[in-house]
């Protein structure tokens, strides 16, 4: 059996994790990576993601691993898992390639991972829902286009971008004033993020093939890059060109302006974990509280959660888990999942 060192491939430990109930552990890192080398390069202006971002102090009970060295496509995140086609990689729930019906609730081959099997009541197939922006319209994408500071926040983690608790509806509550925070414009734009609002955004929903890849009962999903709505002829469950809202407009080659969300409920056991790794935005909810606090535009970064130091949690009993990423800034977008929950709920429906 791995640990998790060996699991994580070249994601090197910038530091040690400490936990105690919902104390702080926090940790930075100096290191940096390039971009991804596809079409053109972001503009000075932009930024970029490239610069080396810092961990930041995380408000909750969070490990942080701070920005990682990974030099582009490799991602750093060990490569374990072979991704498919743009159709096998995901889909839709009701699709019959790539979503449902091959490698979605069945837990069959296709879906992300492109591999056979998982474990629990789900078969290790998870379906959240992504939004797809554009930097034009929305400006919370991109947001040095209308907030030129933005640019000097890209690259380390900003908390306090969402309040500790969930909202009522099982949507992040904005926590910005009314001109907003480092790299966000507000509350009148914010709330789109993880909801369908007509002119701002398109959802689909979407599968993700979590694998247990040592057949230790921890699952993992791993993409870098993770870009699920590129435009191409295959698209998830749309054989057309473009993919929803089209890739992003300040680069044309791929689709860098989305969000995810996905809601989960597990049966707590000692021992249990979940480990996020990756960019932009990321906020996990564990019984409607905020345990990972990972917001702003930064490069890939490690979160990670013991469900033993949460305070009221009770063994045995069934909470919810709710992930919320975002997309908002060129050139990366890695997406690493490794966890040994054990999952009763896979996916389930909220207000949209």
């Amino acid at each position: 059996m791995l640990g998790l060192r060996g699991r994580w491939g070249l994601l090197r430990g910038a530091c040690g994790f400490a936990l105690a109930g919902l104390a702080i552990a926090s940790c930075s890192s100096t290191t940096s990576h390039g971009d991804e080398g596809d079409g053109p390069a972001p503009t000075a202006g932009e930024g970029g993601e490239g610069a080396g971002g810092s961990g930041g102090n995380l408000g909750g009970a969070v490990s942080l691993g701070g920005s990682e060295a990974t030099g582009g496509r490799t991602g750093g995140a060990g490569g374990t898992i072979a991704l498919g086609g743009a159709i096998s990689v995901g889909g839709t729930s009701g699709a019959t390639s790539g979503g449902a019906s091959s490698g979605g609730t069945t837990g069959g081959k296709g879906g992300v991972g492109g591999g056979e099997g998982g474990q629990g009541a789900c078969a290790g197939v998870f379906t959240g829902y992504i939004r797809d922006f554009q930097p034009n319209v929305h400006p919370d994408f991109e947001p040095h286009n209308q907030k030129p500071t933005a640019s000097s926040f890209y690259n380390e983690v900003e908390t306090g971008i969402v309040q500790a608790a969930l909202g009522t509806n099982s949507k992040p509550v904005y926590a910005g004033g009314a001109t907003g925070t480092n790299t966000t414009l507000g509350p009148a734009y914010f709330p789109s993020w993880f909801t369908d609002t007509p002119g701002a955004n398109i959802g689909i929903e979407y599968i993700i093939q979590l694998i247990d890849v040592l057949g230790d009962g921890v699952l993992v999903f791993d993409a870098a890059p993770f870009l699920p709505i590129d435009d191409g002829l295959s698209c998830p469950v749309q054989p057309q060109t473009p993919c929803l809202l089209g890739n992003s407009t300040n680069y044309p080659t791929h689709n860098y302006a989305y969000t995810f969300e996905l809601h989960t409920r597990f049966v707590h056991r000692a021992g249990g974990s979940f480990t996020f790794s990756g960019d932009d935005d990321v906020w996990i909810f564990v019984n409607g509280q905020l345990v990972v606090d990972m917001g702003g535009i930064h490069a890939r970064t490690v979160g990670t959660v013991n469900l033993d130091q949460l305070t009221g949690l009770v063994s045995g009993n069934e909470y919810a888990l709710e992930l919320f990423r975002a997309e908002r800034h060129v050139t990366q977008s890695n997406f690493r999942i490794e966890t040994n929950l054990d999952f009763t709920d896979c996916g389930f429906a909220v207000d949209r």
